[in-house]
């Protein structure tokens, strides 16, 4: 019980970096929310303390975020706009 809950705490912190990454432009940060959120699943699953519909309905926030990374703008995708490096400004 003690490591599930220290999971979901990591994967909480794995959340608020991932959109931080997102909003820097990078590519990594949406793959972080999927691990997160996948780790997150997996461990409610487990403790079985969540309902099942609560803990799968996470999984929409993930679609979401991959919906707005393929808006356009200019004809090109945000997901194309986003880099796998940190850009110095």
């Amino acid at each position: 019980m003690f490591f599930g809950l220290a999971l979901l705490a990591l994967c909480g912190v794995g959340y608020m970096v991932s959109a931080i990454l997102l909003l820097r432009w990078n590519r990594w940060g949406f793959y972080l929310m999927i691990l997160s959120s996948m780790i997150s699943l997996i461990v409610n699953l487990m403790m079985n303390e969540i309902p099942l519909l609560q803990t799968v309905s996470s999984l929409l926030g993930i679609l979401i975020w991959w919906a707005i990374l393929q808006i356009r703008y200019q004809g090109i995708s945000v997901w194309k706009q986003l880099t796998f490096h940190s850009k110095n400004r």
